[in-house]
């Protein structure tokens, strides 16, 4: 029951009983220490070119407030040329990493906070490599880190060359004009001017509610060296390969609910891959189509006896019109 001396500051206090049977004890309290790792890369020339030095340059970055300490960084290459790159490595003053190596990178760092770590992978590109060359860099923070945007690693990709497609998307209603009660089908095209493949396009269909409960469904068909998944109700969500000069057609078909005057929409996006470029569409490029039951003649009911009567009206009319005719003939023999 006797008092104690307390001393200290920041996260490391100690007490020191007045009594000296008693015993003292000192209490740390430390925090994770928090991060902001980044990372980025470039690739020269771009597109590559066969059998000349093609050079990845990776840049990492701490923002702090504290130091990276065992921080990974990991560069596994492209197949094509992972054997024949090598690196080096330049470190602001303070941080530290591997100087040089070669193969795929696999590097534990450190970074001071605000440093920086520049990395450059440079090969050959041996003769027979074709298509795209992606190479994904990543750093990833060590274990008792905190880093609220990179908890999970980050990464930073590179597609050389940056393939090029010309994504555009089409659409119709058939009829032009629905019906209640009719069959009515949406229309869909997806086509691609290149100049190259379009692998991976993301497409995305929006349905009204009211047709998804009339139990609307999609169905897809592909040009020759394109392909498309699409089937079943509801909203669409899929990848579609759209060849060069080629298509992928989304038809969405079904029965006008009844009662229903519309509009009705339904939206189709197509957005391009990742790493390609395509100024025409680089964000998605869309289609809406908002049907709406157009006025129908009456078939049943007070309408139907509405429509007899003034058949019959106009039949009589034209009967008086012809005995008139007739009369006035027979006058003119006489």
């Amino acid at each position: 029951n006797q008092p104690a001396a307390v001393s200290g500051s920041g996260p490391t206090w100690t007490f020191t009983p007045t009594q000296p049977a008693d015993f003292a004890c000192q209490v740390t309290n430390t925090a994770d220490p928090v991060v902001g790792l980044g990372i980025s890369q470039t690739s020269t020339p771009d597109p590559y070119v066969v059998g000349q030095p093609l050079t990845y340059t990776v840049v990492v970055t701490n923002s702090g407030p504290d130091a990276a300490a065992a921080a990974t960084v990991t560069d596994g290459l492209p197949s094509a040329i992972r054997a024949v790159m090598s690196f080096a490595c330049a470190a602001s003053p303070g941080s530290s990493c591997t100087a040089s190596g070669t193969g795929p990178l696999a590097d534990t760092v450190d970074i001071a906070p605000g440093g920086t770590l520049r990395y450059t992978l440079t090969g050959t590109v041996p003769a027979g490599t074709s298509g795209q060359l992606v190479n994904i860099a990543v750093v990833t923070p060590a274990a008792g880190e905190v880093d609220p945007a990179c908890a999970q690693g980050c990464q930073a990709a590179n597609y050389n060359p940056i393939l090029a497609v010309g994504l555009s998307v089409q659409a119709g209603l058939t009829p032009a004009a629905p019906a209640s009660g009719a069959p009515l089908t949406y229309t869909f095209t997806v086509r691609n001017s290149g100049p190259s493949i379009a692998a991976g396009v993301a497409i995305d269909g929006s349905v009204a509610a009211q047709l998804q409960a009339a139990s609307f469904v999609w169905s897809c068909s592909a040009s020759s060296g394109s392909s498309c998944l699409a089937s079943g109700a509801g909203s669409l969500a899929e990848t579609a390969t759209v060849a060069v000069g080629g298509s992928v057609t989304y038809v969405l078909s079904g029965t006008w609910p009844a009662g229903q005057p519309g509009p009705l929409a339904v939206t189709l996006t197509a957005t391009p891959p990742a790493g390609t470029a395509d100024p025409g569409c680089s964000s998605g490029c869309s289609q809406v189509l908002a049907a709406t039951v157009s006025t129908q003649v009456p078939t049943t009911g007070a309408g139907l006896g509405a429509g007899l009567g003034l058949l019959g009206s106009g039949l009589l009319l034209l009967l008086a019109g012809l005995v008139g005719s007739l009369r006035r003939r027979r006058r003119l023999a006489i």
